[in-house]
């Protein structure tokens, strides 16, 4: 498979409500492969399983939780940089 043909990748941190999961629907629909991110996993993998996409804990605030995250994606296309405090 060349690049071209390749999937896009996106990864979206704040990934288990909202916005968050409205982009990775929207983007799961446009063909791409997801890695999503959030501090409430239970609720991440409701929103990740039906799409296929990647779950992954994910603390913003936590520079060790986002180098993690980050190292786990080996190619990456669009980041949608959606995680707040709540």
């Amino acid at each position: 498979m060349t690049v071209a043909q390749e999937r896009r990748v996106a990864a979206i941190t704040g990934g288990s409500s909202g916005i968050g999961a409205a982009t990775a629907r929207a983007l799961a629909a446009s063909g791409y492969e997801l890695v999503l991110g959030a501090r409430r996993l239970d609720r991440l993998k409701e929103v990740a399983e039906p799409l296929g996409a990647q779950a992954l804990p994910l603390d913003v605030t936590d520079l060790a939780s986002v180098e993690a995250f980050a190292a786990s994606i080996p190619r990456l296309d669009v980041l949608v940089a959606n995680a707040g405090k709540a």
